[in-house]
């Protein structure tokens, strides 16, 4: 469509609604020309620096409305440090409106399910270098942060739920949610300076810079070969099976050409400035990596999908030999003889008619084995219902396991989009599958219900989290590959609004670009005060920096330093 200056300001009304946990507004979005830089030889680098100071413009703008929106409210502490913003969840509990605490709550839910997800990133990084137990300090305090952000969204999920509750309720569960996030910031924070010691990119940055460049060769490489997967899948399974990898291949594009021009910045800096250097170099791995997440989600999907539709055809010849035995005993219901006949001729002629959806066919036949098995259940021995009911968790197992694994991949990929429910979602259903797995042996039939709940959920927190994507991205994107279904606006399976070349809206979308705008940092060139003007790297060790494990910028608090406005990570 080629209007950047409405996609880009489209973005900044997107950051600055999931920031505040509120609903992503739609954009306006003007048709423009393919080439408003001119001519030919002119043009493209015209287009490239127009597209990126107007994107950069878009997310100053974008986080200062996020500032704008935090000074809201009454009654709010001063900062621990001068000038810092007060840190989400501060302030007099008593003067804050209930609607108040709700936002702060959802924007502190964000903010700290980013800083355990670039956390648990850095972890990874630093145990393939130094090994574990050089790290295990790190996991141990990793492991307490996630175990008090679980706390907190199983809080929000009671507060989303359909069970009424009072308004004291309400008070008392948002306060504990601000409680837990700020209890996990702080491990987090405990952790950073001890961490950054350990990593020492600063020291290691040409090294660094080289072992980031092989990554992002060997990333690159695998990105024809996703996309041919999808393309394969895309012959086999509907569109609607295939949402959350569609554009796969095309948001690593995006990864990795960020990820070249962060090394490329970085190489030029390694002399005259380590820590500006090292800043690129944790910019360009952390895209790396996200580009890998992409492209091993359309591997994961493609397994998890081809065992599905396995499952389903098993399932039909069980229900097949179920009829049988059903039509024989005069007890058994006519209707669900009536009910189980007609679930098998649909699900049959869905599968000899082209594309399909296995989780979604799977799911229907979950439902009709169930009331067969309950009708059958008083002529079954012991030992012939215990292997059904077997069977019917590990078909629950099966779909809730590969409907939160689809969640995880599309969420973390674009965090810097999704918002408080979307993950509020998923964290439960990641809670129950937990719960369900845990109690496959013990307990199956309250596995079974979790199960079921946790596939439930998790497919929820998929259509939640398109949605966010697709508000903040301005609508279906141009490019190649399978469509994902009306109302996805991942279009044909385009790059979420288009590309810029540099990777620059991808790093955005990703969570990776704003969380180092938002860093603090000030720095020459740009990764600092050049060709951004104070955007998106900096190279100093001021107080305001920091955002990843490593990162040469101070860490502090969720007041001092801001990746989204906040949150403690190494």
């Amino acid at each position: 469509m080629n209007d950047w200056a409405g996609a880009a300001i489209g973005a900044a009304n997107g950051f600055a609604a999931t920031i505040g946990g509120q609903p992503v507004p739609a954009p306006s979005l003007t048709p423009g020309t393919a080439n408003p830089g001119g001519g030919a030889s002119g043009g493209g680098l015209i287009t490239v620096i127009l597209v990126a100071l107007v994107v950069f413009i878009a997310i100053v703008a974008g986080t200062i409305v996020f500032f704008a929106r935090r000074r809201r409210g009454a009654a709010v502490a001063a900062a621990g440090a001068a000038g810092a913003a007060p840190p989400v969840g501060t302030g007099q509990p008593a003067a804050l409106s209930t609607e108040e605490l709700s936002r702060r709550a959802a924007t502190a839910l964000v903010q700290t399910d980013d800083a355990v997800t670039s956390s648990e990133q850095e972890l990874g990084f630093a145990l393939a270098q130094y090994g574990q137990e050089a790290t295990e300090a790190f996991r141990t305090a990793l492991d307490s942060a996630k175990a008090a952000l679980r706390a907190a969204f199983t809080l929000q999920q009671k507060l989303d739920d359909a069970v009424p509750d009072t308004e004291e309720q309400r008070r008392d569960w948002f306060l504990a949610i601000l409680d837990g996030c700020e209890q996990a910031n702080t491990t987090l924070d405990d952790q950073a300076a001890d961490f950054a010691a350990l990593r020492q990119l600063e020291k290691n940055a040409p090294a660094a810079a080289a072992s980031a460049t092989r990554d992002t060769d060997a990333a690159e490489s695998r990105i024809a070969p996703a996309a041919a997967r999808i393309a394969e899948l895309a012959g086999r399974y509907t569109a609607a099976a295939l949402g959350t990898v569609a554009d796969n291949a095309d948001q690593a594009r995006e990864r990795i050409a960020f990820a070249r021009m962060a090394l490329s910045e970085a190489g030029k800096r390694i002399e005259s400035d380590p820590p500006g250097a090292a800043v690129g170099i944790r910019a360009a791995e952390e895209s790396v990596d996200q580009a890998g997440l992409l492209l091993d989600a359309v591997d994961r999907l493609g397994t998890d999908l081809s065992a599905a539709a396995d499952r389903v055809s098993a399932t039909l010849a069980e229900l097949q030999g179920d009829l049988a035995a059903a039509r024989a005993l005069p007890a058994t219901p006519a209707g669900v003889i009536a009910d189980t006949e007609r679930a098998v001729a649909e699900v049959s002629a869905r599968l000899g008619a082209g594309p399909i959806n296995p989780l979604e066919l799977l799911g229907r036949l979950e439902a009709t084995n169930a009331r067969m098995d309950a009708a059958l259940q008083g002529v079954r021995d012991a030992a012939a219902q215990a292997q059904r009911t077997e069977a019917a968790l590990d078909q629950a197992l099966l779909s809730a396991h590969g409907q939160v694994s689809a969640a995880e991949d599309f969420i973390t990929a674009r965090r810097g989009a999704v918002g408080a429910e979307a993950r509020t979602r998923l964290a439960e259903a990641g809670r129950l599958l937990a719960q369900a797995d845990g109690t496959h042996a013990t307990d199956p039939g309250s596995a079974f219900t979790a199960a079921q709940r946790s596939g439930s959920l998790a497919a929820e927190s998929i259509t939640l989290a398109r949605a966010d994507v697709d508000g903040f991205a301005g609508g279906p994107g141009p490019g190649p590959g399978p469509g994902t279904g009306p109302g996805t606006g991942l279009g044909q399976g385009g790059g979420q609004g288009g590309g810029t070349g540099s990777g620059m809206l991808g790093a955005v979308l990703g969570g990776i670009l704003i969380n180092s705008v938002l860093s603090g940092n000030r720095g020459g060139g740009l990764f600092g005060g050049g060709t951004f003007g104070g955007g998106p790297f900096g190279g100093s060790r001021g107080r305001g920096g920091g955002g990843g494990f490593g990162l040469p910028g101070g860490f502090g608090g969720a007041g001092t330093r801001s990746r989204r406005g906040g949150g403690g990570r190494f």
